[in-house]
């Protein structure tokens, strides 16, 4: 049947076949809304697919993370967690192998030099022969001031060994690193020069000896 207009002229049949526009069932209460046509009006549009190029956002809490070592969009990066530093520039959130001068196993960045609360990575945990023989010049370069304790009489030995086991904790947490390998050089050299003065200190410490027993069994004037 013809529609007609205020002045009672018919209206035009847009429809094809002379059919009635197809409606859109409502949802009944309590059941979710079925989903747009295609060519819906204005005012319903359809999200964008994932993974929308830029310019195309997606709606809130559709967002599908990235893959493991792909990149984010452009303005969809996830801010880090708390302690986490961003990646450095050049290299993507996930990637592998980290960037040099990044903790290997942490998932955070290179945190030497800010105290106690730098954590030594796991590779570098050691004795350290360059603190526990050259303790006083170890203990001035690394600004592992505490290491001085080594000069006080008849207790500083003692600092010793306890710079050895912790030297390498201290010197990460007390000066800033490039990276790891820098650490690893550094503290290589040491390493060498202490193993060289501990083995000269006991090759003196028993040519001494020798020369007070030799000493001792010389011939005695009677």
């Amino acid at each position: 049947m013809p529609n007609y207009d205020l002045n009672g002229d018919p209206l035009p049949d847009n429809t094809p076949g002379g059919m009635p526009p197809a409606q859109q069932p409502q949802p009944q209460y309590g059941q979710p809304a079925p989903p747009p046509q295609v060519g819906t009006p204005y005012g319903q549009q359809t999200p964008p697919p994932v993974g929308a190029p830029y310019g195309q956002q997606q709606p809130y809490g559709q967002q599908q993370p990235p893959a493991y070592g792909q990149q984010q969009p452009y303005g969809q990066q996830q801010p880090p967690a708390y302690g986490q530093q961003p990646p450095q520039y050049g290299q993507q959130q996930g990637a592998w192998p980290p960037a040099p001068g990044q903790q290997y196993g942490y998932g955070m960045g290179n945190d030497s030099g800010t105290g106690s609360m730098a954590q030594l990575p796991p590779q570098l945990q050691g004795f350290n022969w360059g603190a526990f023989a050259i303790s006083f010049w170890w203990s001035i370069f690394n600004k592992t001031y505490i290491g001085l304790l080594c000069l006080l009489p008849y207790v500083g030995w003692v600092m010793y060994f306890v710079l050895g086991f912790k030297g390498n904790e201290w010197a990460w947490q007390n000066r800033r690193w490039d990276s790891i390998e820098h650490f690893q050089e550094v503290q290589g050299k040491w390493r060498t020069w202490g193993i060289v003065c501990f083995v000269l200190g006991i090759v003196l410490g028993i040519a001494i000896a020798l020369i007070d027993v030799a000493k001792m069994q010389g011939p005695h004037n009677y």
